[in-house]
């Protein structure tokens, strides 16, 4: 088909949503964990009792598989059960479905977990 199938691609609307997505998510991944991970980084330099620890538990995220941050972060954010939603909704940021339902607060939900993740 030679270059036809990157024509279709190219002046498929749901490519350039989909692409616009995945820049937003990938730029404010990056961002948060830099802001994030640089000041932590800096805090643990030196090392102490403290800071070893401390670096342990920090790195948790970072060692724990993918599908288990999933499935934990998708109960602590489910709108019956989830402890993380029962907090936001008692300061106003939830609402009574799940943060990762709504379309406006899915995708900034996701890059915050991401980052958490990531940030270690």
């Amino acid at each position: 088909a030679g270059l036809d199938g990157y024509r279709r691609l190219l002046a498929d609307g749901v490519f350039w949503q989909s692409l616009g997505r995945t820049a937003l998510w990938t730029a404010g991944t990056v961002a948060l964990e830099f802001a994030l991970g640089l000041p932590i980084a800096l805090l643990l330099n030196r090392r102490t009792r403290t800071t070893a620890i401390l670096t342990g538990v920090l790195l948790l995220p970072w060692v724990t598989p993918t599908i288990v941050v999933a499935y934990t972060w998708r109960w602590l954010l489910d709108s019956q059960f989830g402890t993380v939603h029962a907090l936001l909704a008692a300061v106003g940021i939830a609402g009574e479905r799940s943060l990762l339902s709504e379309p406006g607060a899915a995708l900034p939900v996701l890059v915050a977990i991401s980052a958490w993740k990531g940030v270690p």
